[in-house]
């Protein structure tokens, strides 16, 4: 028996498949409302965003960092107190870390 055009029986399985479609697609874009919504009033960061905003603290701490030996060498060179160079490099890393932690 051949194939013949769609039969009434075969109606609501279409007109189901329509409804499930649209609630689909109303489900999402209801989401996408609701993360516009919420990145919009800060709750939510767009990861490419973050990503750039922690590569650019971390090239800063790296910076940071890399200019120790400069600003302390001259210190240390003269020190010969084990302690004081201690609190010197010790001072020198917290200034550093802390530069990190208040950069917005």
């Amino acid at each position: 028996m051949a194939a013949g055009p769609a039969s009434v029986a075969d109606e609501p399985a279409g007109e189901n498949g329509y409804w499930l479609s649209r609630a689909r697609r109303e489900a999402a874009e209801a989401e996408l409302a609701e993360l516009k919504l919420a990145e919009l009033q800060g709750q939510l960061v767009r990861a490419d965003e973050w990503a750039a905003a922690l590569a650019r603290r971390a090239a800063a701490f790296r910076e940071g960092l890399l200019q120790i030996p400069a600003r302390v060498s001259a210190q240390l060179a003269a020190e010969t107190d084990e302690a004081r160079i201690h609190a010197l490099l010790d001072a020198e890393l917290r200034q550093v870390m802390l530069q990190l932690t208040e950069a917005t």
